[in-house]
């Protein structure tokens, strides 16, 4: 057998879950799944916001406030999953 026929650590986690779980040790499985979560389902990277929010719309023209309704809706449509309306 070759370096490249061996299983990823991965794999060996997932295999040994799946086994388990169908053994029917759901603790064991849940284990080896919270182990290999990480590697499938990595956390979201927390952002800055460098973008500084005027706190006075009344001073914006009215070109400034059309762009900034417009980035909002389309935030809005981004999140809900609702399809650009053109």
């Amino acid at each position: 057998m070759s370096d490249t026929d061996d299983p990823t650590p991965l794999a060996v986690l997932l295999t040994t879950m799946r086994e388990k779980w169908a053994a029917g040790d759901r603790d064991g499985a849940a284990i080896l799944a919270r182990a290999a979560a990480p590697y499938l389902h990595p956390r979201l990277a927390a952002v800055t916001n460098t973008q500084l929010a005027n706190l006075e719309p009344e001073k914006l023209t009215d070109a400034e406030l059309a762009e900034r309704l417009a980035c909002v809706e389309a935030r809005t449509r981004e999140t809900e999953g609702d399809p650009d309306p053109s």
